[in-house]
């Protein structure tokens, strides 16, 4: 087995359009509309839950702002304590807001699932 090559993993990621790291001045720039969610936690939420609701966060992400928008972790004292949503529309990050609040309230997003 070959040993591990960080260099080659980027560039498959690359390739496929999928990024890993921290996001540049650049990306924060060109994504100035923030969603914090500090209650996106497993501590808070439990492990099947907060697998659900993160799934289904990023979900609506990608499916209201498909390649423009970032998510972050956001950390204290080196423990993972909720995310951040980025997006490059204002529309789109309250669009997100919408569909996250339905689904940590365990309802179907009213802007993704069912028809519009």
């Amino acid at each position: 087995m070959k040993p591990f090559d960080p260099a080659a993993l980027r560039d498959r990621l690359a390739r496929t359009g999928l990024r890993f790291g921290w996001p540049t001045a650049t990306d924060l720039a060109l994504h100035p509309h923030v969603v914090v969610l500090h209650d996106l936690s497993r501590a808070k939420l439990g492990d099947w839950r907060f697998v659900r609701v993160f799934q289904t966060a990023r979900a609506a992400a990608a499916r209201l702002a498909p390649g423009a928008h970032l998510v972050e972790a956001i950390y204290e004292q080196h423990q993972r304590t909720g995310y951040k949503f980025r997006f490059a529309t204002s529309m789109a990050a309250l669009r997100f807001r919408l569909c996250y609040s339905a689904a940590l309230a365990g309802r179907p997003s009213p802007l993704i699932s069912g028809g519009r």
